[in-house]
Order: C-alpha cells, then sequence, then structure tokens
C-alpha cells in the first residue's frame, strides 16, 4: 500500500479496533493524546474508560508541526469541544 502525504486511518483507532461511538456535545469528558515523531504523528481522543473516539494516524513527511496543526483542526471540527 503507498502512504501519500495526508493519509489517515479514519474509522478505526491506529491498532485497528472500532471506535466507540461519540455522543455529542456534553456525552462527558473528553482526553486528547499526542504523540510526535520525526516519522509520524498519533492523535487519539478518548474517555475516562479508555474508549477512543477518534484518532488519526499520519506520517509528517518532515513537518510534525504542520501535521499536528492539520490533525488538530480534524478533530475539534468532528467532535466540537463544548
Amino acid at each position: 500500500m503507498e502512504v501519500k502525504a495526508g493519509e489517515t486511518t479514519v474509522g478505526k483507532s491506529h491498532s485497528g479496533a472500532e471506535r466507540a461511538p461519540f455522543g455529542g456535545k456534553g456525552a462527558g469528558r473528553l482526553y486528547l493524546g499526542i504523540d510526535i515523531g520525526s516519522i509520524s504523528s498519533d492523535v487519539v481522543v478518548f474517555d475516562s474508560e479508555r474508549r477512543v473516539h477518534w484518532s488519526d494516524y499520519s506520517r509528517t513527511f518532515g513537518e510534525p508541526m504542520e501535521t499536528v496543526r492539520r490533525q488538530l483542526g480534524t478533530v475539534f471540527e468532528e467532535i466540537a469541544p463544548g
């Protein structure tokens, strides 16, 4: 499989496990985890029971900060804080 810049894993967590359904605004406290490396960046949103609600794995292609900015923009579009 060829990986392209900005390609993400949507619908499943990085481990391949199905994501927990997101209950929308007021659904409870969520936590954000970020792992930035020289090759890739992982962003995950999970709840207090460690159920993954959103995750993204992206290759950084030498631009780790821009990659994380894009990932965070996407997570805040899909899971609006409030």
